[in-house]
């Protein structure tokens, strides 16, 4: 199998370094422990699958599905001019509301009780 046809599990050492807050449903260590069970098994080597670093998405990928008052919220938090959590953290989104769903049914993203 050639390395187009390989699943890919997309991941950097430096991501580890990041974290969401405690109340938040996303675990950053998940992909960390992902990735150990992976090499454990051996099938991030051979015909198996690969291992690649993530590429930053460019602003007209991410208008793709973002709005853009959730994108200029996230550059004013970049450059440190965020007041407050604004409404435009896109909750309302399709995609977060889906993950919310989800959230209740794996491991290690259910809110804490």
């Amino acid at each position: 199998m050639d390395n187009t046809k390989k699943p890919v599990f997309i991941h950097s050492q430096e991501l580890e370094k990041y974290s969401y807050p405690p109340d938040s449903m996303f675990d950053t260590q998940r992909a960390a422990k992902t990735r150990e069970l992976l090499i454990s098994l051996g099938l991030l080597e051979g015909k198996y699958g690969r291992e690649s670093a993530p590429v930053p998405a460019t602003i007209s990928e991410l208008r793709n599905f973002h709005s853009a008052k959730y994108l200029k919220a996230l550059q004013q938090a970049a450059i440190g001019k965020l007041r407050s959590k604004p409404a435009a953290w896109d909750l309302e989104h399709p995609i977060v509301q889906r993950l919310k769903i989800c959230s209740t049914m794996l491991p290690g993203l259910a809110e804490p009780h």
